[in-house]
């Protein structure tokens, strides 16, 4: 009965964490999407621009073909109009880049933050094995340190009545747990 109830502790404690990371999983694909999404308005923006250019060289060399009083006008007017089309869309992809950079860094923000929690964790455990195995105390001070290992950690990794039952179960459980993690 008590190594199911230790069970099921684990699951529902594997649980919690498993939604935790798929939290942090869903939150970094979206980064990403948002990303890709931005990147491929960049992309079509810097194609319009590029589509106006051609256009432009395209009318000025008609213009100087045909009479070349009006090549001056039409140089003139294609080259502003091909530079506030430029300017326009190389605005547009500094925000689109921006954009791009600040997802990134949220997703960058997201796994580091996930990946401290889980060295924290596994440093915590591993501390907590050292305390476990290196025990010298009474039986009272055994009682007192299993009782607060259960209270703290009992939701986790189950609740045990001795000091043997919480070594045999960190030995076995706390790497798992942080790769859940």
């Amino acid at each position: 009965m008590a190594i199911t109830n230790g069970l099921q502790t684990i699951q529902n404690a594997l649980q919690k964490d498993s939604a935790l990371m798929t939290f942090i999983r869903i939150a970094r694909e979206k980064g990403l999407a948002a990303a890709l999404g931005i990147r491929t308005a960049a992309t079509a923006a810097t194609t319009a621009a590029e589509t106006a250019q051609t256009a432009a060289v395209e009318a000025n060399t008609a213009a100087w073909l045909t009479n070349p009083v009006g090549v001056v006008v039409v140089a003139v007017l294609a080259l502003a109009a091909g530079i506030a089309v430029l300017t326009s869309k190389l605005m547009e992809d500094t925000e689109a880049e921006k954009g791009e950079a600040e997802a990134i860094k949220s997703v960058k923000s997201a796994t580091e933050e996930g990946y401290k929690s889980y060295k924290k964790t596994e440093l915590e455990l591993e501390q907590l094995k050292r305390t476990v195995n290196n025990f010298v105390g009474t039986k009272k001070e055994e009682e007192r340190l299993v009782n607060d290992l259960n209270q703290k950690y009992g939701t986790a990794l189950g609740k045990y009545k001795d000091l043997d039952s919480w070594k045999k179960a960190l030995a076995n459980t706390s790497l798992y747990y942080c790769r859940v993690l």
